[in-house]
């Protein structure tokens, strides 16, 4: 559990430092393409969150422990990804 709270509070910090925290608590809806700016910004922020998200996932135990559990490793949602390690660890 303490080892859960250090992640929490690493990845929050980390991703914080951008604004890209806001990834892991809304769905964020994809915005218009036609706003190829807005839609370019809300693709990297959401990559990146995705990105630094499961880079925390990789050891093997933990990945074994979330592929058990049904994740979908290529879902480009940090959400997603946020709200399944918190079921499993939270």
């Amino acid at each position: 559990h303490h080892n859960f709270e250090n992640w929490d509070t690493t990845i929050r910090h980390f991703l914080g430092m951008e604004g890209l925290d806001v990834f892991l608590d809304t769905d964020i809806p994809e915005p218009d393409r036609n706003n190829r700016r807005l839609w370019q910004t809300w693709d990297l922020g959401r990559s990146v969150a995705k990105y630094a998200l499961c880079l925390t996932l990789e050891q093997p135990h933990i990945r074994e422990r979330l592929l058990r559990h049904g994740w979908d490793s290529e879902n480009w949602n940090p959400k997603y990804h946020y709200d399944l390690v918190w079921s499993l660890w939270g």
